[in-house]
């Protein structure tokens, strides 16, 4: 919930119809749920998508991308104009943060509210 009130704040401050979001829910802690997944969904039209991945096939396709030890849920990516997913596993990220404490995953990573935004802004104006 913490990385999702982020991002929601993140689109409200960067009005630019150059910004897209895509968020992919999956069943990971206990009360995960469709119905829990349908309850946050936001009106903004720059979210192209916002789905439930009741199997988690999201998560363990990101995992293998970004070389994770476990599934990747509450990773928050960032690609720049142009990236195309041509390959069965989605395309590298320009810049990705996590939420991951539990797993080894570099901390260097961890998400941060003001580092988003600002990585966000500086593409949005390039």
């Amino acid at each position: 919930m913490h990385g999702h009130r982020i991002v929601l704040r993140l689109f409200s401050k960067i009005v630019s119809d150059e910004l897209r979001g895509f968020i992919i829910w999956l069943p990971m802690v206990k009360g995960d749920s469709a119905s829990s997944a349908a309850a946050l969904l936001s009106a903004d039209k720059r979210f192209l998508i916002q789905a439930w991945d009741p199997k988690g096939t999201a998560g363990q396709a990101f995992s293998r991308t970004l070389n994770l030890p476990c599934p990747a849920w509450d990773v928050y990516l960032l690609y720049d104009r142009g990236i195309q997913w041509t390959d069965k596993d989605p395309p590298a990220p320009s810049l990705w943060m996590h939420q991951l404490s539990e797993h080894k995953v570099d901390q260097s990573l961890r998400l941060k509210e003001s580092a988003l935004l600002h990585a966000v802004s500086q593409r949005i104006k390039e």
